[in-house]
């Protein structure tokens, strides 16, 4: 991993977490004298089990040779228990620290994802965004946990390197270089190899999850085309191929401990015969004891070492891009949770939204959508928009409600302009109804009040909402009542019940804007007219901005604005609407 990537993550971390990590490496640094005390103890228990005697001290300092086999064997059981507890101890600390890390980066991608302006939404598949969270489970599995265990044992290996040195300098050189050497070269051989994976897993991870959405999201649709096999193909397309990529970085990481190990084995073999030759068996027991003990311990740290590498490598992708989202600017507007009030403020005029030469293109070298608007809008009106498909109803209601920020002109409210400093405020004292309702599979209450803790629902003021939007008699015959389940995205409901509860959310929030968005294209005309009565006869401070479906659904509107490849066409009542639609024909 790029050395800036690593401090972009550590710039990340929270001030307990970065007390945490050095925490860990200090239970590091006391692992690595465990483990070379551990190699220290054992030199005078196979000096004395080879028949070897006299004082003195051992090469590792601190570790005394003149000791009698009982008191050599309890040093060395006991070091070792020591040292184990220790390891396990590091074990723990260590994937308690990197998983909750992750927990950490996860949590903050959402919530800048989240805080992102609507045009960075409508400009994304969510896959994409889904994928990128996803991919954090990714980095904390195949990126941070094999950095933390790697950096634990390229510690570990130095402790120990340092303890045999100590023993005999140049057997253990040599084996640390040809070691080194042969780890040096697989990355060589592969770095390419794992790089070419990284890409192929990372970018379909997204693909996969895209496939998986298209195909439960239609499912309809997909059961009555028999398309089944369609969207199966294309998931198991993309899966084998990730998988392919994931097990070709597995071989990578994993082959060359096996190698190693074999070629460690004869390498000890002629260790054993230049150290024997010299001064015999008795005096070459306890050398090679430490050395075999030495390099037991060492081989799996080196190859630990080297995995840690490999699977950074292999990943190198998602790094890229769960840091491109944990990089993600918060807007101003957003960076601080503004408390939100039921109440409007005290009105000084009577004006509540003034656009100002408003125009918008969604880039710099798009088309425009909106072009010139100039458009006042009183407290307590009630004012619809029409116009044909794509003339930009919707955009211009985006504009209002401050989801998207004109490219040129200034929306006003009461005689401010829109801008980051009030934009969450006025925010706060709007409720939206869209043409498609989101529910969360969760209970026909919760859904209403979406959003608060179950805990904190006002079910008077559920039970008020629900009488306005018309679904009373529904949901008192059901039989767990406001507790039923909706099911995912509200598929245990028809299409005019989620209106209905949609509005009902809307009346929930007890606020002075209400926009529809074609909020009653799925009801009957009774019901309609019925909902259209109650809008009516909410309190005069209310403002409704409503893009109608049918022509019935403006007959109360005090304004009817027409709108037209993206400027106003012309302003009328419901009669002179009617009237036109009638000299047209």
């Amino acid at each position: 991993m790029p050395i800036n990537n690593i401090l972009t993550l550590y710039s990340k971390l929270s001030t307990r977490r970065k007390w945490q990590f050095f925490m860990v490496f200090g239970l590091m640094l006391i692992g690595a004298v465990a483990e070379v005390a551990t190699l220290g103890a054992i030199v005078p228990f196979l000096a004395i089990l080879s028949g070897k005697t006299g004082g003195g001290t051992c090469k590792i300092p601190l570790i005394p040779c003149d000791l009698s086999l009982i008191e050599a064997s309890l040093l060395f059981a006991a070091i070792a228990f020591i040292a184990t507890l220790l390891r396990v101890t590091l074990l723990y600390v260590s994937n308690r620290f990197t998983f909750a890390l992750g927990g950490d980066i996860g949590n903050e991608i959402y919530r800048r994802v989240l805080l992102q302006p609507y045009k960075y939404h409508i400009a994304r598949n969510t896959s994409e965004i889904i994928g990128g969270i996803n991919k954090v489970n990714v980095l904390v599995q195949q990126v941070i946990n094999p950095l933390v265990q790697g950096f634990v044992s390229l510690i570990m290996v130095l402790a120990i390197l340092v303890a045999l040195l100590q023993v005999d300098a140049v057997t253990a050189g040599v084996a640390m270089l040809t070691f080194s050497c042969l780890y040096v070269g697989a990355s060589i051989f592969s770095r390419r190899t794992l790089r070419a994976n990284s890409s192929i897993i990372s970018h379909r991870e997204s693909l996969r999850i895209q496939a998986i959405q298209e195909g439960l999201g239609g499912i309809r649709d997909v059961i009555i085309d028999n398309t089944q096999r369609v969207y199966s193909n294309r998931f198991s397309q993309l899966n084998s191929q990730q998988r392919r990529a994931q097990a070709t970085n597995s071989f990578i990481r994993t082959m060359p401990r096996y190698v190693i190990e074999g070629i460690g084995m004869m390498l000890m073999i002629v260790l054993a015969w230049w150290v024997s030759r010299e001064g015999g068996l008795a005096e070459a027991v306890p050398v090679l004891g430490v050395l075999a003990l030495g390099a037991q311990k060492l081989l799996p740290q080196l190859q630990q070492v080297y995995a840690a590498w490999a699977s950074i490598s292999g990943n190198q992708a998602v790094i890229d891009d769960v840091l491109t989202l944990l990089n993600q600017e918060i807007p101003a507007d957003n960076a601080l949770a503004i408390e939100k009030q039921n109440k409007a403020p005290e009105l000084h005029n009577n004006v509540l939204i003034s656009l100002c030469d408003v125009s918008f293109a969604y880039s710099p070298d798009g088309p425009q959508i909106m072009k010139g608007i100039n458009l006042s809008i009183h407290r307590g009106e009630t004012i619809g928009f029409i116009g044909k498909t794509g003339s930009g109803k919707s955009t211009l209601i985006d504009l209002v409600m401050g989801l998207l920020e004109p490219t040129h002109g200034t929306v006003e409210i009461e005689g401010t302009p829109l801008s980051g400093h009030n934009r969450r405020r006025w925010q706060t004292r709007i409720a939206h109804v869209p043409q498609t309702i989101f529910l969360s599979d969760a209970s026909i209450a919760e859904n209403i009040a979406l959003g608060c803790d179950p805990s904190s629902i006002d079910m008077n003021r559920v039970e008020q909402s629900v009488k306005k939007a018309q679904l009373s008699h529904f949901i008192e015959g059901l039989a767990d009542g406001y507790k039923t389940k909706v099911g995912e995205r509200g598929v245990r409901l028809s299409g005019g019940q989620r209106q209905r509860i949609g509005l009902a959310r809307a009346l929930y929030k007890n606020v002075d804007v209400l926009v529809l968005d074609e909020a009653t294209s799925a009801l009957d005309d009774a019901t309609e007219l019925a909902i259209m009565d109650t809008i009516a006869s909410l309190d005069d401070e209310m403002t409704v901005l409503m893009i109608a479906h049918r022509m019935s659904t403006l007959s109360k509107c005090d304004r009817i604005i027409e709108v037209e490849a993206g400027v106003i066409k012309r302003e009328c009542n419901f009669q002179e609407l009617m009237q036109g639609k009638s000299n047209d024909h």
